[in-house]
């Protein structure tokens, strides 16, 4: 019997969802393309039903806000926390549910992490400029409504040391928010294979370090760590990519020699 090399996990709902969108990538493709593949099928079927999400409850909370207290900050900011927490969630669930069956199924680690690391990539690059034009459009509503499109961090201690990630520019502003998305699907893989290779005792020890690539992107944290150092916003995530790329590889060396662990499907 030929083997098949199409990923298969216990996650039957996620992979049927991944498998809606695209076709079925051919064998001749390289196993990482393959990988990348699902993974990025996998992310856009979810994604589409989390933008989704957001856009009604930021529509609604608008409505509701105007209607009641007043506008006084920007409503959709608050979708960038979603949108650095969803990725990073669903990461830790790919890396503990299919690692063992893409091995299982003759393709190999290397392939698994090339797979992984590409499609975190290329999911912030699409979470940072969704998040960015619609902050633009937010942002062009508000000037014609008149309410002030201002950041929540301005409106309390330390509002100066505080910019908002849209008043930079569009290209700043999609480098910033698409680096934080990264960030925290990068801590996902690294959680996630840390709980595969170790178990939940020492897995949860080191969660300080393995969360550290989502957490140094955090809205708030990252605005005020700029400004206490002096930095711009984007040469503050210029640098917090230091930390992404450390962790991609931590990620890359955890991952190439691990053991698998017994297969539930």
């Amino acid at each position: 019997m030929n083997r098949v090399h199409e990923p298969v996990t216990d996650l039957s709902g996620l992979t049927a969802g991944a498998l809606v969108l695209g076709r079925r990538v051919g064998h001749h493709r390289p196993q990482w393309w393959r990988t990348a593949s699902w993974m990025m099928r996998l992310h856009a079927y979810l994604g589409l039903w989390f933008w989704a999400v957001v856009l009604v409850l930021a529509l609604t909370a608008t409505l509701v806000l105007s209607q009641t207290v007043g506008i006084a900050v920007s409503v959709l900011q608050f979708a960038a926390h979603g949108a650095l927490w969803f990725p990073f969630s669903l990461m830790i669930t790919v890396t503990a549910a299919h690692l063992t069956s893409h091995v299982g199924n003759g393709m190999t680690r290397r392939s698994f992490v090339r797979g992984a690391l590409l499609t975190a990539v290329v999911t912030g690059a699409v979470y940072g400029v969704l998040l960015t034009v619609g902050l633009a459009v937010e942002g062009a509503a508000y000037e014609a409504l008149g309410w002030p499109h201002a950041h929540v961090a301005t409106t309390g201690p330390g509002a100066e040391r505080v910019v908002a990630p849209w008043s930079l520019g569009l290209p700043a502003t999609a480098f910033v928010y698409a680096a934080r998305t990264a960030g925290g699907a990068v801590a996902g893989l690294l959680v996630g294979i840390t709980y595969y290779r170790l178990g939940g005792r020492r897995a949860t020890l080191l969660l300080p370090l393995t969360v550290l690539p989502a957490v140094v992107g955090q809205e708030d944290l990252a605005g005020r760590a700029a400004g206490a150092l002096g930095l711009s916003l984007p040469l503050y995530t210029l640098a917090a990519l230091a930390v992404l790329a450390v962790a991609a590889w931590a990620f890359w060396l955890l991952t190439r020699t691990a053991p698998l662990a017994r297969p539930r499907s």
